[in-house]
């Protein structure tokens, strides 16, 4: 779990049987901050483990050199990896993203 300095809301979709991901916002502004694997899915499949996190809301310098990488999660099935949309980018001072 993502430590966070506020309450969130949290969000998964109703459509699906086992809904992969929880989505959290701020409960006070609606931003989003994080994603996590729910607790059904991590129950049928142990071997994946991802959680992400809204990068915009760090300082840039607290990203310096950290690999952004851009998932299709909209082609991803739920089993195994996925493929991404575009190459990663590594975040330096010098390059905006």
């Amino acid at each position: 779990s993502i430590g966070v300095d506020s309450q969130t809301i949290a969000f998964a979709r109703k459509d699906k049987k086992v809904p992969i991901v929880e989505l959290h916002s701020c409960a006070v502004c609606g931003s989003t901050t994080h994603f996590n694997l729910t607790e059904d899915y991590q129950v049928e499949h142990p071997d994946v483990d991802q959680v992400g996190v809204n990068m915009r809301l760090f300082d840039a310098q607290q990203l310096d050199g950290v690999e952004i990488q851009y998932p299709s999660g909209s082609e991803w099935s739920g089993e195994g990896s996925f493929g991404f949309r575009r190459k990663p980018v590594t975040l330096s001072s010098g390059s905006p993203w």
